[in-house]
């Protein structure tokens, strides 16, 4: 059973590896220091970071808007992890194009909050 769960982990290691660097699935950046340790993420906080990670990947915010996670029962844009509640998702809807969108991952990891900006068609 070791040997199977050495050959899984390698080959999840090897996946992430590969898709590194590849446009949506790259290294997620730093956008928030100097974290304390009992902040709490508000919903204006986690669309303000996820707002500033798509500027930093070059899209036009003038062209996407943040929706609902749950747009029939709740008008909540910040997704929070159901394990870590600072951390979550906030989905940007390109205007005019129900095809194209975009998914901000935010995670507090010690004092750092990261951000990364994922394409989805």
């Amino acid at each position: 059973m070791v040997i199977s769960m050495d050959k899984t982990f390698f080959k999840i290691f090897i996946v992430i590896t590969v898709f590194w660097n590849i446009y949506g699935c790259g290294k997620p950046e730093i956008c928030m220091t100097d974290i304390k340790s009992d902040f709490v993420m508000t919903e204006s906080l986690a669309i303000s970071l996820s707002r500033q990670a798509l500027i930093n990947k070059g899209i036009d915010i003038s062209k996407v808007e943040p929706i609902p996670y749950r747009p029939k029962t709740s008008n909540k844009v910040f997704a929070r992890n159901a394990y870590d509640h600072n951390s979550g998702y906030v989905l940007w809807q390109v205007i005019d194009d129900n095809t194209t969108s975009y998914s901000i991952s935010i995670r507090i990891e010690g004092d750092k909050i990261y951000c990364n900006a994922l394409k989805s068609h």
